[in-house]
């Protein structure tokens, strides 16, 4: 198995998203959704060290539910 073959596979499966990665799913730009988090009004995430944000699938649907009108 290759690199990008293991990489794609474990996307797949695991729930946890890059920024770049949520903003598409919840259809936002990256910028947008990081200012979202700073302004704390954007979809719970977990903080890894410094620098590196992933964001839970389960959190991103409940936070899109939650704008529901």
């Amino acid at each position: 198995m290759t690199r990008q073959e293991f990489l794609t596979e474990l996307r797949a499966t695991s729930p946890w998203r890059t920024p770049d990665e949520a903003a598409a799913y919840v259809g936002m730009t990256p910028r947008g959704l990081e200012d979202l988090r700073y302004r704390r009004v954007g979809p719970t995430f977990s903080r890894l060290g410094r620098r590196v944000v992933r964001g839970g699938l389960d959190d991103l649907d409940a936070w899109l539910k939650g704008g529901r009108q």
